[in-house]
Formats: structure tokens, sequence, C-alpha cells
């Protein structure tokens, strides 16, 4: 089965990334976790896959934010709305080393074959006490069809211990926070990918008070997450900072 065909492709991921509860839940998750706490506008932020441009503007309330995204579709959109954002590969990007406060790569480092590359330069990337925000899908044994017609399809999905792992062969980084999230809707996640239960495409609103509901179910997770961890979840989410050589 298919994703999504034709050219509204930008259209329907733009629509979800500014409706979608899962969007919306994630937002409202790293805002009280992470930008409530790092609210400063000469903080200079790297997003890596800015996609359609509704995590950058959201961004752009807490600090400066340039984006980058190897969707050439995608990057002329976010030109469209006059948003600051580049053609780049993280693999092969020319930025200067050493020049971001904070980078962040949200539901990025999945689609990479070469994530431990990947990291390798984010961390080249960062300043010295620089900040790094990550999340990923977690738990292999959640894979199915989403991941693999996701408009960029997945090569992985990450355990606690996989995420961790690949974040401490980077000696250079210091973890302050990893924990799964999406927990509350965990079982019925679950259920949804094991019996391969489609309604069009994941990236599909449910009606308005379900999604309206499911964005409460799912934001209400940043209240635990500022003092605990949950033991399982849907996805990952890590902050790490660059130690001083």
């Amino acid at each position: 089965m298919k994703l999504i065909e034709g050219n509204n492709i930008t259209d329907i991921l733009d629509d979800a990334e500014r409706n979608h509860w899962w969007f919306n839940g994630r937002r409202l998750i790293i805002e009280h976790l992470f930008w409530n706490k790092n609210k400063n506008k000469k903080m200079k932020v790297l997003s890596i896959g800015s996609s359609t441009g509704a995590e950058i503007e959201h961004i752009s309330r807490f600090a400066s934010v340039i984006g980058i995204d190897i969707d050439k579709h995608a990057v002329d959109y976010c030109k469209k709305r006059k948003l600051n954002v580049i053609y780049d590969d993280i693999l092969s990007t020319n930025l200067p080393a050493e020049s971001f406060d904070i980078i962040v790569a949200m539901d990025v480092l999945e689609h990479i074959k070469d994530d431990g590359n990947a990291l390798g330069i984010i961390c080249q990337l960062l300043k010295p006490n620089g900040k790094l925000l990550i999340t990923v899908p977690a738990c292999p044994f959640l894979w199915s069809k989403f991941d693999e017609i996701d408009h960029h399809p997945h090569y992985r999905r990450y355990s606690y211990f996989s995420l961790k792992n690949l974040l401490e062969q980077h000696n250079n980084l210091k973890i302050t926070f990893l924990s799964y999230y999406n927990f509350f809707l965990f079982p019925l996640m679950f259920i949804v990918r094991k019996i391969d239960f489609f309604v069009n495409t994941e990236l599909s609103k449910p009606p308005a008070i379900i999604n309206y509901f499911l964005t409460k179910i799912f934001s209400f997770e940043r209240y635990f997450l500022k003092w605990s961890f949950f033991p399982i979840g849907g996805s990952l989410m890590t902050i790490c900072y660059k130690k001083e050589k």
C-alpha cells in the first residue's frame, strides 16, 4: 500500500504537521521540556529535516533558527513562506563547524542509513556546551507498513539501548535526558500497527473531536516527563550537550 501519490504531498504533509494530533502533541511536549528552558533569540539553532516548516515556525518563537532539508519541494515550500531554510544534506553539508548553540533532529536519524556518521557531523556543527535535541521512532517490534510507506521510508526503529549506544559512541556528547514517550497511547498504537489497520495514511487526521482528545492525551505526558521516564512508548527523545574539549 502506498502512502500518497501526486503533486499534493507537500500540502498534505503541511496540513498534518500543523494540525495532526501527533505533531501537535510532540510540539507541546518538546516546548515544555526543552524550549521553555532555552528561550533566547540570540541562540543560533539548526533544524535538520525542516520539512514544510511547521517546526521552524515553532522554534522561531524561542531562538534564531535555520533549517536544512534534502527534499527540494519542501525547501521551496518553506521559502514561499519566507522561512530560513536551505537545500542541504547533513552528510555532505558545508555549514561551518561549531556554529550552532542548539541542533534539533526530530524524527530524522531513522531516515539516514549511516546514522552514526550523521551524528558525528552533527557533533562537529555544535558549539562546545551546545545542546542537541533528537527524537526517533521507537521499538523495533513495532515495525510495520507505516515505516515502509512513509514519505521518506525508515531504515530502523530504535530501542532505548540502541539510541543510548549510538550517542555514547561520540565521546563529546553527554546525555542529560533519554526517555520513551507516546506512552499513554502506546497500547492503541501497538494494536493498530500489528493488525496493519489503515485509514488512508498515518498522516490522515481523525475527526476533529478525536484529534482534539488524542492531542490532549498525548501532550499530557509532558507533566510526567519533567520528573520521570517512561519504560516504553512509540517514540524516544534525548537531550544532550557537547562537552568542552
